[in-house]
C-alpha cells in the first residue's frame, strides 16, 4: 500500500527545490488523484480532497505549458478521473 501522505510531502519538497521539475509536477497530479480515490473508497479523510484538487488545478496548467501531448493526456485523464470519483461519492 502506498503512503500517499508521505509521497505527497516528498513531491512538494522536490517542487520547492526545483519548481520547474515537470516529472515531480506530473507525479503530484497522479498522487493527488489516487489519494483522493483512496479517501473516498475508504470513506475517510474526504475533507483532504479539496486541497488535493486545488493542487491539481494549480499544477495541471503548468504541465500544459510544455506543449507536449503526453502532458495534455495526463492532465485530461487526471481531471476526468478525479471528476468521476468526486461526483460518484454520495456526499
Amino acid at each position: 500500500m502506498i503512503d500517499f501522505s508521505k509521497e505527497h510531502k516528498t513531491l512538494l519538497s522536490r517542487l520547492a527545490k526545483s519548481p520547474n521539475d515537470m516529472e515531480a509536477r506530473a507525479d503530484l497530479l497522479r498522487c493527488n488523484c489516487l489519494w483522493a480515490e483512496e479517501n473516498i473508497k475508504g470513506n475517510k479523510n474526504t475533507w483532504q480532497n479539496a486541497n488535493l484538487i486545488r493542487e491539481v488545478l494549480q499544477y495541471g496548467p503548468l504541465l500544459l505549458e510544455t506543449g507536449e501531448m503526453s502532458m495534455y493526456d495526463l492532465v485530461y485523464k487526471t481531471c476526468d478521473r478525479i471528476k468521476r470519483t468526486i461526483f460518484s461519492h454520495p456526499r
